[in-house]
């Protein structure tokens, strides 16, 4: 004959193991709910510089849609190449201001690759 431990004992383990397994679920809802989204070369660059009149998304703000901006998601900016869209960033074209100044070469790159993943992050 079990004695009352004995036949009980598996009650006691399991709230161990339940509470156990919480806490290792709270630790990973945790630390992802923490662990920011890795930010896109480009991006903070196009934020500071390009966001006022294209938006965070690239789809133009009152302020650009005002000045007629460019959709950046379109096809008419998407189908340019990446040399024609650098030349743009660089020296301006009709209401948009020349960023070559600003801008390095290199960041300006990184722009314009932040600029083809736009699309793909609506």
């Amino acid at each position: 004959m079990k004695t009352r431990l004995q036949k009980y004992r598996h009650h006691r383990i399991m709230p161990t193991t339940l509470l156990a397994a919480l806490g290792v679920a709270l630790v990973c809802v945790t630390t992802y709910a923490q662990t920011p989204e890795k930010a896109q070369p480009g991006e903070a660059t196009f934020k500071t510089n390009c966001a006022l009149c294209h938006g965070d998304n690239g789809a133009g703000t009152p302020v650009g849609q005002a000045l007629h901006v460019k959709d950046l998601n379109g096809k008419e900016v998407q189908d340019k190449s990446t040399e024609d869209l650098a030349k743009i960033v660089t020296a301006g074209k009709d209401n948009m201001p020349p960023f070559g100044k600003r801008l390095t070469s290199d960041q300006i790159n990184e722009v314009v690759e932040y600029i083809r993943h736009l699309p793909q992050t609506k």
